[in-house]
């Protein structure tokens, strides 16, 4: 049993439940995946030990390549990196470059970053 952020839990089921499946056929015969999704709570049931702990190491890596971090930026900055003349493209070629995912908040205000630890920390400090 592991706990993930409850909003990272689309990623591990993945497009049509792609990565859910994966992740069985990795457990081997006889291996189940059971996700709570408001809690976050993984099950991994297998009997063997080994492969257990391999799907425990793949949701691992896939929560350390989807951190997430909302860094609030000016409207003005906002505006420069999603505005319709996209000032800024340079800098969003940067930061997909990087292996980073970036969307806008609901609110305007600020940008959602998703990868890694690292590059997402980096790509927050070139948005600033």
């Amino acid at each position: 049993t592991m706990q993930i952020d409850s909003e990272l839990i689309p990623v591990v089921i993945g497009p049509k439940g792609a990565m859910i499946k994966s992740l069985k056929k990795l457990g081997g015969p006889g291996s189940d995946i059971d996700i709570e999704k408001l809690t976050g709570i993984i099950k991994i049931m297998s009997n063997d030990n080994e492969m257990r702990n391999k799907v425990k190491n793949a949701i691992d890596k896939i929560v350390d390549e989807n951190q997430i971090l909302k860094v609030p930026v000016l409207k003005s900055m906002f505006s420069l990196i999603y505005g319709p003349s996209g000032k800024a493209k340079d800098l969003r070629s940067k930061i997909e470059k990087s292996n980073v995912f970036m969307r806008p908040d609901d609110i305007d205000t600020t940008i959602v970053l998703r990868g890694s630890i690292e590059n997402i920390t980096s790509s927050a400090e070139d948005i600033r």
